[in-house]
């Protein structure tokens, strides 16, 4: 996936935001199986077509980033955030 970034301190521009979601447009169906919160990001991943494909958002408010992995991918600096509770809570599984 290539990576989909906007200017900093911008929001998303309309084709930003359609690139964004034709990327995203394969992960459609997905379950959502885990939520891991650091300290400058957010991962999800989803099992998706027998495999593990794990979203991360990069929250730099000066160059944010969206990424896409696949396979076992676990940060070392794992925190627990408000926001990743509630995305566990609601949405996984």
């Amino acid at each position: 996936m290539p990576a989909v970034t906007s200017s900093p301190m911008k929001p998303l521009t309309d084709s930003e935001l359609i690139a964004l979601s034709q990327v995203l447009q394969p992960l459609v169906g997905a379950q959502l199986q885990d939520v891991v919160a650091t300290k400058g990001a957010l991962g999800f991943a989803f099992y998706h077509e027998g495999a593990m494909v794990w979203l991360w958002f990069e929250l730099n408010p000066q160059c944010p980033l969206i990424l896409q992995e696949v396979g076992p991918v676990r940060p070392k600096d794992k925190t627990t955030l408000p926001l990743s509770l509630f995305l566990r809570a609601h949405f996984e599984g």
